[in-house]
């Protein structure tokens, strides 16, 4: 005789222990009258027993619950330690560069600013109208920008003025940076 499964329900409640008193007292008349019913319930308990000792084994101890507490504290640690010093290191790149772009920055306009880059002539003489006879000297800055220009009658007088220009000129370096002379070119002679 199979069991349905109202009887299979109704057995695995009595191992609940979840029927009523009256249900329970005719459950018991029910296996004394038929017996398979007495040895499906022993095989179910068998069972139920068997999981029950299993899934104990499966339970981990104590101490092994401690040595995996630990360990995933280990590395929630080190993962956040990797997170902060990722985040950390992006963020010290960014100022790096920033750092790095401003130092460039003056470097270039310190060492533009001192003349090292200034490789061209100081002084410069010639007649900037050719038409014109008279010879002139433009006066320039350190940076080469020209500050005015001075006209002489002759090419002598103009290499005068030069060559007293630069004399005070070396003087100024020796002591304050001063007005530098720059000839413009040298004329054909007209007069």
């Amino acid at each position: 005789m199979s069991l349905s499964d109202c009887d299979l329900e109704l057995l695995e409640s009595h191992l609940d222990g979840e029927l009523s008193v009256a249900d329970d007292e005719a459950l018991r008349e029910r296996m004394n009258i038929e017996p398979e019913l007495a040895t499906v319930l022993e095989t179910l308990r068998a069972e139920r027993n068997a999981r029950r000792g299993a899934f104990l084994t499966m339970e981990p101890d104590d101490a092994a619950v401690e040595r995996f507490n630990r360990s995933a504290s280990r590395e929630i640690q080190r993962i956040d330690r990797e997170g902060f010093w990722r985040n950390t290191a992006s963020r010290l790149r960014v100022v790096a560069a920033a750092a790095a772009c401003l130092v460039i920055g003056f470097s270039v306009a310190r060492i533009s600013d001192s003349g090292v880059l200034n490789r061209g002539p100081r002084a410069t003489i010639g007649a900037l109208d050719p038409a014109s006879p008279a010879v002139e000297v433009i006066l320039t800055d350190s940076q080469g920008r020209r500050l005015g220009v001075q006209r002489f009658t002759s090419q002598e007088r103009a290499q005068q003025f030069v060559t007293d220009c630069k004399r005070w000129q070396e003087q100024q370096e020796r002591g304050l940076n001063g007005i530098e002379v720059t000839p413009v070119s040298q004329p054909a002679e007209q007069f």
